[in-house]
């Protein structure tokens, strides 16, 4: 749903920005800062599936200072037993910038549909077989 609305409002905002000659760059940052609201959704606990509550506090960025630290540093480092790099926090491995798969007891195996989720949740690209 939010990929179907982004694309309209960005095809809106080319639409306003040719029409009445209005910086495009500026029409894509109101829409940015219209909803000053975290955009971090809860993957598990009693809060599982809800969208943060917090303010974000910096213009533009799309989580607060909390959730911000989720996403800012992201430390792959090389997983003894497969020899591939991984993030350990989430466990996804990866191969030429795209997550291959997840570790599960110290075995590489298939990216499955919450691996995905959690591909999307820190914004990684990931290979579709």
């Amino acid at each position: 749903m939010d990929e179907i609305l982004t694309t309209f409002v960005h095809k809106l905002n080319n639409r306003i920005s040719e029409e009445y000659d209005i910086d495009i760059n500026i029409l894509n940052y109101y829409w940015s800062t219209l909803n000053n609201k975290c955009q971090y959704v809860y993957i598990q606990g009693e809060k599982k599936d809800c969208r943060c509550t917090n303010n974000i506090k910096k213009i533009g960025h799309k989580y607060c200072n909390m959730h911000a630290k989720l996403f800012s540093k992201v430390i792959l480092k090389k997983h003894i037993k497969t020899g591939k790099l991984w993030h350990p926090n989430s466990k996804l491995v990866f191969d030429k910038g795209l997550v291959i798969g997840v570790i599960k007891n110290d075995i590489l195996c298939e990216l499955d549909e919450k691996g995905k989720s959690k591909c999307i949740r820190y914004n990684f690209k990931y290979k579709n077989y």
